[in-house]
């Protein structure tokens, strides 16, 4: 579960709701990947190296499914080619979501884990 101390201070992007309000939509950073709110889902970013290769992941999670919905899960073979890959199918997902207003998917670059020493 992710609480509001996960909130990452300034990450957000701003929405204009439906009377022109501007409505912050958080960004929650939570150790292992980034967490992306658009209405009431969740979406966890992560891009990370498995195995020599970059791995982007994009999963949905929503009240409104059982299951979380995997929108991504390729592999790249350069970090800069993983986030362009991350980005270009947030912006299938939302066609309409300026690019200003997409979250910055450096942010979901998750640090390597050192091997745990098998004893």
């Amino acid at each position: 579960m992710i609480s509001i101390c996960d909130l990452a201070r300034g990450s957000g992007a701003w929405l204009f709701g439906s009377e022109g309000t501007l409505y912050e939509v958080p960004v929650l950073t939570k150790g292992r990947a980034m967490f992306v709110t658009r209405g009431e889902s969740a979406f966890e970013v992560s891009i990370s190296m498995v195995d020599g290769e970059w791995e982007g992941k994009i999963v949905e999670n929503s009240l409104s499914h059982v299951v979380p919905i995997v929108h991504l899960c390729h592999n790249w073979t350069s970090q800069d080619t993983a986030v362009a890959g991350v980005r270009r199918r947030w912006q299938r997902l939302f066609p309409d979501e300026l690019d200003e207003d997409q979250p910055d998917f450096q942010e979901a670059l998750v640090k390597s884990m050192p091997p745990s020493d098998a004893r």
